[in-house]
Formats: C-alpha cells, structure tokens, sequence
C-alpha cells in the first residue's frame, strides 16, 4: 500500500511548481522511485535526484523552496495517491 499522507519512496505525489523569476506555475505529478530508476516518459523520479529529494518528507498543503538550473522554485505539495488512476488528469 502506498503512503498518501507523506511523501516517500513509492509515493504518487501531485505538487505545483512555481519559478518565481518567471511568475511561472505548474502543476504536475510523479512517483517516487529507487535509485537509478529515473524515467521522464513514466513520471518517475528517484528519491535522491534533486526534484525526488526535494519532495520527500513533505506532506499534502506542505510547501518548500529550492534552488534548479532554472532559479528559485517552490513546491507545494497537493495531494497523494494510492494509484495513477486516482490521479486528476488536468
């Protein structure tokens, strides 16, 4: 059974990312994987890259900053999901 009340390996985690140098918002959803098992196509991100990282630990409504090639970002965690069809699809 997955956790959907913190993020860690395993977790489906739905988030917004927001660039504040563009005033740029996103949101998105990806899986928490193990090391190695990185798959942009799939949504999956391994828990010691940095996106991975910076999501685990957190919890629904949960925000964090960090800094990417991109700049300043901030993550805000939406919700958590048992499956990938659970996810919204917006």
């Amino acid at each position: 059974m997955r956790n959907v009340k913190q993020v860690r390996l395993g977790s489906i985690v739905r988030f917004v990312r927001r660039y504040k140098k563009f005033d740029e918002e996103v949101i998105e959803a990806w899986e928490i994987v193990g090391f190695g098992e990185t798959d942009v196509t799939r949504n999956h991100v391994a828990y010691n890259a940095p996106l991975g990282a910076a999501l685990i630990g957190m919890e629904p409504g949960d925000t964090k900053q960090a800094a990417t090639p991109k700049g300043a970002v901030e993550y805000e965690v939406i919700d958590l999901y048992l499956s990938w069809d659970a996810v919204p699809k917006e």
